[in-house]
């Protein structure tokens, strides 16, 4: 689930947050745009698996790695909260 402290401004198709608490700004693409929203709840890593897979039409191994990676990556930067 995304931490609070966290502001998301829309830029074209794409979403910018800033993170309040570090002043970091992060870019997301369009893949990124639909995790971060479905991160506004508690969501395994499986869950944004399958809506990745199901919202770009890819296979859930095509996109297992880089959901994980997503994820991790928002972890370390203090953005997401477990699930």
């Amino acid at each position: 689930m995304a931490t609070d402290g966290v502001l998301v401004s829309e830029v074209d198709d794409e979403q910018v947050l800033l993170d309040t608490d570090a002043g970091t700004y992060y870019g997301l693409n369009a893949v990124g745009t639909v995790l971060w929203d479905a991160l506004q709840e508690p969501r395994s890593v499986e869950e944004l698996v399958a809506l990745t897979a199901e919202e770009f039409d890819v296979s859930s191994a095509e996109c297992r790695d880089d959901v994980q990676s997503f994820v991790t990556d928002l972890d370390e930067a203090d953005l997401v909260e477990p699930a």
